[in-house]
């Protein structure tokens, strides 16, 4: 099925594929579109998913695969990935640099360990992130939060510790949630004027000026 040279998109969430490997997702084709959101897919990451030359949005959201990163095509011009509610058994690949169309990105409760690469503050068409529910630790790159277009940013109930930068917040910003770090730092209260949902509670240690 995947294998058609004409197929644009394959929406079959919440179908259930609990009987399919998905090792079926390791072809080449013409989709553009991929949601297989909560259908029990289960097994290890299909090694080419983010491979597929054409693909602009996949949904994996509510399965139970597991395992590496798949690798990650250096002209993929994907906009949107939603793979939360799985298993990631290492820290986020520096590759993802290559993601540079990326709009939306959701890897809430991946079981995501190790530190954050600096090259997230490289895509700079980020609107939502949300890597919350993981244990991702160290610094978080100053660059996120600049990004210029980022209106969504949740890291809340991880692991990071350091710093802030004195001016946190992109204008286009309207929700972040950062809570339950030890971070500490001087922030300017002007920095939070234009957000409409803002958590920042249990910080070790948080200045606000």
């Amino acid at each position: 099925m995947l294998q058609s040279p004409i197929l644009k998109e394959l929406n079959l969430a919440r179908t259930n594929l609990s009987w399919f490997k998905p090792t079926y997702l390791n072809v080449s084709s013409t989709l553009r579109l991929l949601n297989h959101k909560f259908t029990g897919l289960n097994g290890k990451w299909p090694y080419n998913i983010l491979n597929l030359q054409h693909l602009e949005h996949l949904d994996l959201y509510g399965n139970s695969l597991n395992g590496l990163w798949p690798k990650i095509n250096t002209t993929i011009p994907l906009k949107s990935l939603n793979l939360g509610l799985n298993f990631l058994s290492r820290e986020i690949p520096k590759s993802v640099r290559h993601l540079r169309f990326l709009t939306y990105w959701n890897l809430f409760r991946c079981c995501l360990a190790g530190s954050l690469p600096k090259s997230i503050a490289k895509l700079h068409h980020l609107t939502h992130i949300d890597l919350a529910y993981n244990k991702l630790n160290g610094t978080i790159p100053f660059g996120l939060f600049s990004l210029p277009s980022l209106e969504v940013f949740n890291l809340h109930f991880n692991k990071f510790t350091g710093g802030l930068p004195p001016r946190v917040l992109s204008r286009s910003l309207k929700e972040s949630r950062l809570y339950e770090y030890e971070l500490d730092g001087n922030v300017n209260q002007d920095s939070f004027t234009h957000v409409k949902s803002l958590v920042l509670s249990t910080f070790h240690w948080l200045i606000i000026n």
